[in-house]
């Protein structure tokens, strides 16, 4: 009966640690990735694509609020059960599980430093690279410093000082640091908002590309979005309204000039994304920046050689 004891024991301590061990990789860098889009916030580079993303600080703040109150759960049994002495301090469990998790930290560590000291050898300004550096240090400092000595004290009190301190400390860390980055991050509404108009922007792209293609077949522009719609292209029926089913706006200028107007939710100037309202397309002097609501932009046919200019109107 001892014997099957001892076996329940060791499935459950092993569990335990491996648990904790996936929990402490997703909670340490859930913590560096908010540290590190702060940074990228608070200190702008605009000679780098190495700005702030609201996708990887959401990512961040998922990573801490599933897998931070887990570590310190299984980190807590453990314990429990090491003062208990259900868990031996000098077994082989918890020491080959120790020393895996030292290892995978390790690691971890080992490829943040990597990128991060690549980021600077790619033009990531000074400043930046000693804050990302240093919050890389301090997060490896606290794991390895509990591990190692977790591994090395002496018989495990309920009371233990070193113990009570990392746990305390690293609660009120990734506490502060979770509460840091809703200064930062989109509410899941402002996000959805700004994911939308997105959408919008693409649709107006295809709507753009589409008239200029009629254009090029017939030498004059479509008096209509619909004639769009039956010559062919790179719409469809949807492409007339918005997510909100509003239809977007046609109206011709002169021979090759028109606007196209259409409604959004969020204003791109205000948005902290370096890049989420710039397009990649190969025209200079593209312009697809809105305010909240009705926003007209003024297009122009290209013709050979020439550039199409695109002007926002307030």
């Amino acid at each position: 009966m001892l014997l099957t004891n001892n076996y329940m024991n060791n499935a459950k301590f092993t569990f335990y640690y491996l648990l904790s061990l996936v929990a402490l990789l997703f909670t340490a860098i859930g913590t560096g990735i908010i540290l590190f889009q702060i940074i990228n916030s608070v200190i702008a580079d605009a000679g780098t694509f190495n700005g702030y993303t609201d996708e990887a600080m959401r990512f961040g703040i998922a990573a801490l609020l599933v897998a931070a109150p887990l570590y310190f759960f299984t980190a807590r049994a453990i314990n429990d059960n090491l003062v208990k002495g259900l868990l031996s301090k000098d077994g082989p469990v918890r020491r080959w599980l120790t020393y895996l998790i030292l290892f995978a930290a390790s690691v971890t560590v080992l490829g943040w430093v990597i990128g991060t000291i690549n980021m600077f050898l790619s033009g990531d300004l000074t400043i930046k690279f000693a804050l990302k550096l240093l919050t890389v240090l301090v997060i490896a400092g606290v794991i390895f410093g509990f591990y190692l000595y977790d591994i090395r004290r002496g018989l495990p009190k309920a009371k233990d000082l070193g113990v009570r301190l990392f746990l305390a400390g690293g609660l009120l860390l990734v506490i502060g640091v979770f509460v840091a980055s809703w200064f930062f991050v989109d509410s899941p509404k402002e996000a959805r908002a700004k994911r939308l108009d997105n959408t919008t922007i693409n649709e107006l792209l295809s709507l753009n590309s589409s008239i200029n293609e009629y254009y090029s077949t017939k030498k004059v522009l479509p008096t209509t979005l619909a004639e769009v719609l039956k010559s062919g292209g790179y719409i469809s029926e949807d492409y007339l309204k918005d997510d909100n089913d509003q239809a977007y706006e046609y109206k011709i200028i002169d021979d090759r000039k028109y606007e196209l107007c259409a409604n959004f939710l969020a204003d791109s100037k205000l948005d902290k994304n370096s890049d989420q309202y710039k397009y990649s397309r190969p025209y200079p002097e593209q312009n697809w920046n809105h305010g909240i609501g009705r926003t007209c932009f003024e297009l122009e046919v290209p013709v050979i050689s020439e550039m199409p200019v695109i002007k926002t109107i307030q």
